[in-house]
C-alpha cells in the first residue's frame, strides 16, 4: 500500500504549486477573490482572500486523495488511465487557481474559455483511456445494463470514449468561439452533455435489449 500511495507524491507537489503562487501574491491580492464565474467568465462569487488562497488549494489536494483511494477501492486495471486519473485534479488546480489569482489582481482574461479548453483537452484524454477501462464502479460508464454484461461494458464504453473525444473538441471549439459569441459556448456544452449522457445510456439499453433476445 505504502507503494502505491507514492504515486501520490509528484500530483500532490503539483497541486502545492498553487498554494506557494498564493502566498507569494499574498500581500498583492485585495481581501476577497473570485471564486465562481458565470457564463461570460465574470465573478459573480468571492471568498475571503485566505480562503481562497490557502484553503482550496488544500482542500483540492484532499479531493486527490479522496479519488486515489477511491480509485483503489475500484481495481481498474488499466494502469495508464489509473496514472491519469489521479493528475486531473492537480492539473485543474494549476491552471484555474492561477487564472482566478490573475483576475483578482485585475487581470482581464476569458476564464470561461480558459476553463472550457482546459476541460476539453481532458475530455479528450480520456475519452482515448475511458474504452481500455476493465468493469468497475467508479470509472467509466457504470450503468446497471454495463455492469452486469461484460459486452454491453466493453461496446458502450468504446463508444463513450469516442463521444468524450468529440465533446472534448467541442469544448475546446466553444471555448474559442465564446470569446466572440457566449452562445457558442453554451451550444457545445449542451451538445457535449447530449454526447457523453444520452448517448451512451440510449446505446446501452438498446445492447441490453439486444442480449435478451
Amino acid at each position: 500500500m505504502m507503494k502505491k500511495i507514492k504515486q501520490m507524491w509528484w500530483p500532490t507537489v503539483v497541486g502545492l504549486i498553487p498554494l506557494v503562487m498564493g502566498a507569494v501574491l499574498y500581500n498583492q491580492l485585495p481581501n476577497r477573490i473570485p471564486i465562481h464565474y458565470n457564463v461570460n467568465g465574470l465573478p459573480d462569487n468571492y471568498a475571503g482572500k485566505l480562503f481562497g488562497v490557502v484553503f482550496l488549494p488544500l482542500l483540492l489536494i484532499a479531493v486527490n486523495f479522496l479519488i486515489f483511494i477511491t480509485r483503489e477501492h475500484a481495481r481498474q486495471k488499466n494502469k495508464r488511465l489509473n496514472e491519469i486519473i489521479i493528475w486531473i485534479v492537480p492539473l485543474l488546480a494549476l491552471v484555474l487557481q492561477p487564472t482566478t489569482l490573475l483576475t483578482a489582481l485585475g487581470y482581464q482574461l476569458n476564464v470561461m474559455t480558459i476553463v472550457m479548453i482546459t476541460v476539453g483537452v481532458i475530455f479528450m484524454v480520456l475519452g482515448n483511456y475511458i474504452p481500455k477501462a476493465s468493469p468497475n464502479r467508479t470509472v467509466g460508464f457504470r450503468f446497471k445494463t454495463t455492469l452486469t454484461n461484460p459486452e454491453n461494458w466493453q461496446k458502450t464504453n468504446r463508444l463513450g470514449g469516442i463521444m468524450m473525444v468529440i465533446s472534448g473538441l467541442l469544448f475546446i471549439i466553444g471555448g474559442v468561439l465564446g470569446m466572440w459569441n457566449v452562445m457558442f459556448a453554451i451550444g457545445a456544452l449542451v451538445i457535449s452533455m447530449i454526447l457523453t449522457v444520452v448517448v451512451p445510456i440510449v446505446y446501452s439499453i438498446k445492447l441490453h435489449k439486444h442480449f435478451e433476445m
